[in-house]
């Protein structure tokens, strides 16, 4: 009898006298799929078989082909039986490097990220005195230079106010002049505290410690906020009151710390 395959559809010539029962379980020696056969005249008994079919129309020792891309054995054919592709559309894709994430998996965390703990930072270089002595001087004088424009500006109105009155022969409102004189000072002032915290907190940095290759910075080295600045600039008041003791603390302290770095808990390094 003629038999074939269901996967392959290789057809083969099977003896009856082989199928012991009504149906049997045989395995096709092209593809290794099993499948059932029957015959005509079922005996009394249906035991299960496995039987090797041989092909009609193939050797027996012809050379097996072997699938580039799912490594299935397999007659030389057009395309492979078990995944389907076609041999000759099929191109071999180029290897790649390997992600150092597949590679060392005990380095890097989950999306790749370095641990913590395996990153070496490097050691913060606290300035000395005579460098932070050196940009205070520098950003002195340009704070001063922006106060006293500013100051110019917010005093010409007052000073024409009491010129205007003495040309005229009349005494200018004394009170007004008390009142107004500390509100206009303070505004005079503004733009050099202004000065400070916005470049701290935008550069971590004045003119003066970019000069001396200076930066602040918070712990770990990170960038100083705002709001860090500002509450710096604060405390630069706080340490200059008691005979600019606060400044000089730097001079024994281990991480050259001054009282207002302490207070926000900032650091002067060195960048180069």
């Amino acid at each position: 009898m003629i038999v074939q395959c269901e996967q392959c559809l290789a057809k083969f010539r099977l003896d009856d006298s082989r199928i012991p029962a009504e149906k049997a379980k045989v395995k096709c020696s092209r593809c290794q799929h099993i499948f059932m056969v029957s015959k005509e005249t079922p005996p009394q008994e249906e035991p299960t078989v496995q039987l090797y079919l041989e092909e009609q129309h193939e050797k027996a020792t012809q050379d097996l082909f072997q699938c580039p891309n799912c490594g299935f054995q397999q007659p030389p054919s057009q395309d492979c039986i078990k995944c389907g592709i076609v041999f000759s559309k099929f191109r071999e894709r180029p290897e790649t490097t390997p992600s150092p994430y597949a590679q060392y998996p005990e380095v890097y965390g989950e999306g790749g990220d370095l641990f913590q703990d395996q990153v070496e930072q490097s050691p913060m270089v606290f300035a000395g005195f005579w460098a932070r002595f050196g940009a205070y001087v520098i950003d002195s004088v340009i704070a001063g230079i922006i106060v006293k424009i500013s100051m110019y500006l917010v005093m010409f109105p007052i000073s024409y106010y009491v010129s205007s009155h003495a040309m005229s022969g009349t005494n200018p409102q004394l009170g007004l002049l008390i009142s107004t004189l500390p509100i206009a000072v303070l505004i005079a002032m503004l733009p050099g505290t202004l000065y400070f915290i916005i470049m701290w907190g935008s550069k971590g940095a004045t003119l003066g410690k970019m000069a001396m290759k200076l930066k602040i910075v918070g712990p770990n080295g990170s960038d100083i906020s705002y709001g860090t600045a500002f509450l710096r600039y604060i405390g630069s008041i706080i340490s200059g009151i008691p005979l600019s003791l606060g400044y000089l603390w730097m001079l024994w302290d281990d991480k050259r710390q001054t009282w207002h770095d302490k207070m926000a808990s900032t650091y002067v390094i060195r960048t180069q």
